[in-house]
């Protein structure tokens, strides 16, 4: 009690301290606090993906005659051939996404959501579970269609709800399994997912189309592992390019880790906008200078009185 006394006794005879240095360094340490927040938040995407260390991405850079593009999309082929010729694979996987979907229960329609055709390999390879189905079967069959856990409460009120009947686009599609919701801090977004081999006119497509990961095994080289990816969709491309009037085209394949994904990426189009990497540098600076001007503000008008 007595050292509280003491401390209103010390902040009456100094105003200066009382009506600037504190305020001042708690306006400080706010500001400081909120740039930290941000910038963790920018530093956490992707991490929590259980395989996320042994994920990466491939990417294919398109360099046309006025312009250099990268793209995170890449041939069909990159997921149905290019794994059988590289070891190191464990599991492959391709994402097609659809904004603005419109789906349809007995009682209402949801629009707006986003939906991700994919391969049945997902789960797999981002280490993503199922609350409730089969993960071996819920992306097989054309008429399959699995929710995430927000979606399955908001159109069922429950996420217990395999085998439960919604409609797609005109066709009627059977609830096959409830996924954990991703957090925001994903480079990708998605409400519902259905088996990529549903899409017939996009899954036959000989373009660059889709966006397409690697499970690499545990315990092998991933520089090694990233130059036969690389090497391997080089000659995918080549035989693309001499399929059209794209052979003086030039490509070349690169590889990026799950994890560096939206700091690092120089691709265009991803489904959730990628950061600044030097304006989180700024960030910092400016945290770290207006948490050191606080500190000496303080610590000066302290030292006065």
């Amino acid at each position: 009690m007595r050292n509280l006394l003491l401390a209103f006794r010390t902040l009456r005879r100094n105003p200066l301290l009382l009506y600037i240095s504190i305020p001042g360094l708690a306006i400080g340490l706010c500001a400081f606090l909120l740039l930290a927040v941000q910038l963790k938040y920018e530093f956490s995407f992707d991490r929590h993906f259980p395989t996320g260390e042994r994920v990466v991405r491939l990417c294919n850079v398109m360099h046309d005659p006025d312009r250099t593009r990268d793209l995170a999309i890449g041939l069909r082929t990159a997921y149905t051939q290019l794994p059988g010729q590289v070891p190191e694979i464990e599991k492959a996987v391709q994402l097609y996404p659809e904004t603005n979907a419109v789906l349809k229960s007995a009682k209402d329609s949801y629009s707006g959501l986003n939906l991700l055709y994919t391969d049945p390999e997902f789960f797999d390879v981002f280490g993503i579970k199922l609350l409730v189905g089969n993960p071996s079967d819920a992306l097989i069959g054309k008429n399959n269609i699995v929710l995430a856990q927000s979606t399955a409460i908001k159109i069922f009120g429950r996420t217990n709800c395999v085998g439960q009947t919604v409609s797609l686009n005109g066709g009627q599609l059977v609830v096959s399994g409830v996924t954990e919701d991703l957090p925001k801090t994903t480079h990708f977004a998605f409400d519902m997912l259905r088996p990529l081999t549903s899409h017939e006119y996009i899954a036959s497509q000989g373009s660059l189309e889709f966006r397409t990961y690697y499970l690499i095994r545990e315990g092998v080289d991933r520089e090694t592992t990233i130059h036969h990816i690389a090497a391997a969709n080089d000659q995918l491309m080549l035989v693309w390019k001499t399929r059209g009037s794209l052979n003086n085209l030039k490509s070349e394949t690169t590889v990026e880790r799950l994890r560096d994904i939206h700091l690092l990426t120089k691709t265009l189009g991803d489904m959730v906008p990628k950061t600044n990497l030097s304006l989180l540098f700024i960030l910092i600076g400016i945290a770290l200078f207006i948490l050191l001007i606080a500190l000496i503000n303080f610590i000066h008008l302290y030292l006065l009185h």
